[in-house]
């Protein structure tokens, strides 16, 4: 009879239900994950393929160590403070800022012109969505408005040194024809008429020293270089559920491609900022015709984009991704990054990469006894050392100037009692905002990590439909498992 090698993953521990955060693509057997979660071995890639368990293997991946030290390559490092500074390089990465966020810039002008210094700054690689606050230092500086390349100067406010009379900024968001930056054409004319940046957000400021030191260091601080940084909303991202949005284009074609962008809007929901990155050929070049964009994208849009009720009242959205990824940086790691801001997973059907958020899903298939063939093995999956009974995180927090602050800790007594010692990791939430979504997230990454064991067995070709993430029940007279599962893993055989 024809069987379908199957791999079942087994709870160690007795968890709360989440609901189910991670995959397998076809690599070996079926997999079943109970309890909520799927588990993970390694995330390998080649083409659009990926392991097991994004976040089980996120959770690993991010740990910054006793010493607080984050590796080179792993999500952790995406979205480092560090790299949403100001650059002053001959070659800077390009940046691609995907939600609200903090952000220096790439610097391409540096000019002196006494009493001024000319400085400029490449914010984004693609059209941006706007402008909000800019930094000069920690100082807030605030505008009337910031209409698209136009020469303005900050509002004047009480308390604060002279904005209005000694700065002045230009902006342009990013469009592909866009001319050079006024402030360059009216006081550079003599640069040449190439001097251009097209398709790049970039923002010109014109600094004047001041009359003294005094004002010197009180407009610009104690620095050679005045530090300018904006809380700027990010690239538009496609969305299936809003109509007029163009799902369909030619990324060799960059009129087509910027056409595209134009018919995008903001938005920061975590699926669709993961399905943009999936697609874009700086991502994982999936391309825009290979995403599944009217079911996973939507139904993981859905779910993100849920109001969730807060203890102190009001509501926020699930879960949303503030990021500034570059292209310095491996796009697996940053695609990493991304599906810890919502616990979800990729996933590959019928030609299709598919975009899977957190959200509970029904189970499609009871596998009872009589579908088992022959024997099982049973086996734990990893040390003691892995597991976890106590979860830090670190996380974004707008509340704090948009820098990293520390989040909440969970503690589970039960399991450090039965664990017999204390098991702590700490992890950085690279691209989540707010105390809040870090608090639901570690609570869902730590429980995953308490999935240690497998059951490997044969089941008959009734089975024969299970993919990837779907959700099925396990019931038998004689082991006592009734459990729901998640595949994590498959492969028709015979």
């Amino acid at each position: 009879m024809p069987v379908i090698t199957t791999l079942i993953a087994i709870i160690a521990a007795a968890l709360p239900a989440i609901g189910p955060v991670s995959l397998a693509l076809g690599t070996a057997g079926f997999g079943f994950a109970t309890g909520s979660w799927a588990i993970a071995s390694a995330i390998v890639y080649g083409t659009l393929a990926v392991g097991l368990s994004y976040a089980q293997y996120a959770l690993a991946r991010t740990q910054t160590g006793q010493g607080g030290g984050i590796a080179a390559d792993s999500p952790a490092s995406i979205n480092a403070p560090e790299v949403r500074g100001n650059v002053k390089s001959a070659t800077p990465s390009q940046r691609i800022p995907i939600g609200e966020l903090r952000t220096g810039g790439a610097m391409f002008l540096y000019e002196v012109k006494p009493p001024y210094l000319y400085i400029g700054f490449l914010y984004s690689s693609l059209p941006i969505s706007d402008y909000g606050t800019l930094y000069v230092g920690e100082k807030k500086i605030a505008f009337a408005s910031l209409p698209e390349n136009t020469i303005v100067s900050p509002l004047a406010v009480d308390g604060q040194p002279n904005f209005a009379g000694r700065l002045q900024v230009c902006v342009q968001r990013g469009s592909l024809n866009q001319g050079r930056n006024a402030l360059i054409a009216s006081d550079f004319p003599e640069f040449d008429e190439h001097f251009l940046t097209p398709g790049v957000a970039n923002v010109v400021f014109k600094c004047d020293y001041g009359d003294d030191a005094d004002e010197f260091l009180a407009l610009w601080g104690n620095v050679q270089i005045p530090s300018m940084q904006w809380v700027l909303k990010g690239v538009p991202l496609p969305d299936p559920r809003v109509p007029g949005h163009r799902l369909s284009f030619d990324m060799n074609d960059p009129e087509d491609f910027y056409n595209a962008i134009a018919t995008w809007s903001y938005n920061d929901t975590a699926a669709l900022a993961q399905a943009f990155w999936a697609m874009m050929p700086f991502g994982l070049k999936a391309g825009p015709a290979r995403i599944d964009w009217q079911k996973s994208v939507k139904e993981s849009a859905n779910f993100d984009d849920e109001a969730v009720p807060l203890a102190d009242g009001g509501s926020q959205k699930r879960y949303v991704v503030s990021c500034l990824a570059t292209l310095a940086d491996k796009p697996n790691t940053v695609m990493e990054a991304m599906f810890t801001a919502n616990r979800g997973f990729p996933s590959q059907h019928a030609g299709l990469f598919k975009i899977n958020s957190s959200q509970p899903r029904e189970p499609v298939l009871t596998i009872t006894d009589d579908m088992l063939i022959g024997g099982f093995e049973f086996r734990r999956l990893k040390p003691k050392k892995d597991l976890v009974n106590i979860g830090r995180c670190r996380f974004i927090s707008p509340d704090d100037e948009w820098q990293d602050a520390d989040g909440p800790v969970l503690r589970l007594d039960d399991l450090i009692e039965s664990d017999g010692e204390e098991l702590e990791q700490t992890v950085r939430l690279s691209c989540t905002p707010t105390y809040q979504r870090a608090q639901r997230l570690l609570k869902g990454f730590v429980a995953e990590a308490r999935l240690d064991k497998f059951l490997t067995c044969h089941v008959s070709m009734r089975a024969y439909g299970l993919r990837e993430g779907m959700i099925v029940r396990r019931f038998s007279e004689t082991d006592a498992m009734h459990r729901r599962m998640v595949c994590t893993r498959s492969k028709n055989g015979s």
